[in-house]
């Protein structure tokens, strides 16, 4: 505290002081006009008492000003603070925005085009070690103030002066473009030559940030427009990408998946991802399943910059808007596979390696403050009887479309469930173990590492995420894909083991009776798999399978006994 004010003290007395030398100097011309200390014109002797126009400062919000004040104000403040200015390395392009990356998760970017007085910035890099709030005003320029928390933050991109806007919220960034002669020829821009203004999120710790615009394809990624999402991420501090090459595009059941090899400038950092995936929504994909995409990017923007060692591929760049979503992945495909060829179900010793890398990722976000906060939602009671009331109308409808072939034990079954489900999922139930929970943990949602790969295991496919029992991953591996011999001879085992790695981890309070219990209320849960697959047209050799795994694992587990 006493050195912000130390340096809070120095700031007021060098814009004090700049103001009134500035001042002087402009009011100094045509018949010799002259300023008192106060700032107040005076006329010379045997002048007309009559001001001139051309020495009179022009008035603005903040009182009598000039630009020129304020840029030696402004260069003054900075260098007291804590920010300092440095030529860039690489010659302007012609479409570019620019860039100061703040602490606080902010970043504002201006247009590449700028009003006159202020470009002479343009060719400046700014680099700020405190953290300030840029906030928007009425006039051209910056009003800074400085948080009480110190942090290193750095701008990867040339400062350009216009108007920022201020974003108060958490994670917030704000673009401005404006059409000029700096934009590409044959760039569209808008008519009314306003600037286009868009909106980015960033998540904590750096992690993550997402890009302003969605993109749909490999085409839309030219390289310029990578360096900047890289530039955003950290994964570019300088340097460029000069080209992207696309490889073969892949088409799964929910997305589209893109390879992409980019080769950068000389100046660009060794470590500078080469391999990426583009992953992004398929086309043509059923209306209610366009919120898949939407869930993977905010698994990305709340959850990975939270765990930063996490086990799922690090992530570039992610972003969802009207329907649409894009993911930029490193691509592991030369240290990683994916196990085996589906459905064949892996080996033992995989099997162990996956149990306890979902024991490690359970135990962190066991019971985690973010959880419901800043990672995920509680649903009350309103938000869980609306999941039941949809259920029971989907179930309807799946056993109308299944008819005599949902035979009468399984019909006895579901009619169970359905009656007791509002006692069976209580939020006091559901979150008193409660965890991040992947939502469609099979074994081909996941990466293995290759032999002598140093890396673990990488999960992926985050779009069914959610804040519930850790077991129910557990029962989705298990129950729902396998079939009774091999959970017979597995299951007890594995969960014996996953306990284990819970408790090496640091989980309390939660025996192997209790995980037990949580697994066969997860695998009544999963009853629900089957009914939501066929009812969102997934193909029939992927949810018939399921219904009958799972009923056999209700049958064998005594899951009836849990019912009210």
């Amino acid at each position: 505290m006493h050195d912000q004010s130390l340096r809070a003290g120095r700031a007021a007395t060098a814009l004090s002081e700049a103001a009134r030398s500035l001042a002087k100097r402009s009011s100094a011309t045509g018949a010799g006009a002259l300023h008192d200390p106060n700032g107040t014109h005076v006329a010379p002797p045997g002048a007309s008492p009559r001001r001139s126009s051309r020495s009179r400062l022009p008035k603005t919000s903040r009182g009598p000003t000039s630009w020129r004040i304020w840029l030696t104000c402004f260069a003054c403040i900075s260098t007291l603070i804590g920010f300092t200015i440095t030529p860039a390395r690489s010659p302007p392009q012609k479409t570019t925005s620019a860039s100061i990356a703040l602490s606080e998760r902010m970043e504002i970017r201006s247009p590449g085009r700028t009003p006159s007085p202020v470009r002479k910035l343009t060719r400046r890099r700014v680099t700020a070690s405190n953290s300030p709030k840029v906030m928007r005003d009425r006039w051209s320029g910056l009003s800074m103030k400085t948080l009480s928390r110190r942090s290193r933050a750095c701008s990867s991109s040339r400062v350009f002066g216009s108007v920022y806007a201020v974003e108060s919220g958490p994670l917030a960034i704000v673009s401005l473009r404006f059409p000029g002669r700096d934009t590409a020829p044959g760039a569209p821009t808008p008519s009314s030559g306003r600037p286009r203004v868009t909106t980015r999120m960033l998540s904590r710790g750096g992690r993550y940030t997402s890009s302003a615009v969605v993109v749909t394809s490999a085409e839309d990624l030219v390289p310029d427009d990578l360096t900047e999402r890289l530039r955003a991420s950290g994964a570019l501090p300088c340097g460029r990408a000069t080209a992207v090459h696309a490889g073969e595009r892949r088409t799964t059941i929910l997305s589209v998946i893109v390879p992409l090899r980019v080769t950068y400038s000389p100046d660009a950092p060794a470590e500078a991802p080469t391999r990426l995936l583009l992953k992004a929504t398929r086309g043509g994909l059923d209306a209610s399943l366009a919120s898949v995409g939407e869930r993977e990017v905010a698994f990305y923007r709340q959850a990975a910059p939270l765990m930063p060692e996490g086990p799922f591929p690090h992530c570039y760049d992610a972003e969802f808007a009207s329907g649409r979503f894009h993911l930029l992945l490193e691509d592991l495909s030369e240290t990683h596979v994916i196990l085996t060829e589906w459905p064949l179900p892996p080996s033992v010793e995989a099997c162990e390696r996956i149990v306890d890398t979902w024991a490690a990722f359970h135990a962190f976000w066991w019971r985690h403050p973010s959880l419901g906060r800043e990672v995920g939602t509680f649903l009350d009671d309103a938000a869980l009887v609306k999941t039941a009331s949809e259920y029971r109308e989907r179930y309807g409808r799946f056993a109308e479309a299944l008819g005599d072939r949902l035979w009468p034990a399984a019909r006895a079954i579901y009619a169970r469930v359905l009656d007791a489900w509002e006692r069976l999922f209580t939020p006091a139930r559901l979150y008193a173990t409660c965890t991040l929970a992947h939502g469609d943990a099979h074994v081909w949602n996941l990466l293995y590492p290759r032999n002598g790969a140093p890396s673990g295991i990488r999960l992926i496919d985050w779009d069914g995420w959610r804040v519930g029992r850790a077991t129910s991953d557990l029962a989705y591996m298990m129950a729902v894909h396998w079939y009774p011999e091999r959970r017979a001879r597995l299951e007890a085992p594995l969960l014996e083991r996953y306990h284990a790695g819970l408790v090496g981890h640091g989980v309390t309070d939660y025996g192997l009776d209790r995980l037990w219990e949580d697994y066969r209320l997860s695998v009544i849960g999963q009853l629900a798999t089957p009914v939501w697959q066929q009812t969102h047209g997934l193909h029939t050799a992927i949810w018939w399978p399921h219904l009958h795994r799972i009923l056999a694992a209700v049958d064998d587990l005594g899951c009836a006994a849990l019912l009210p």
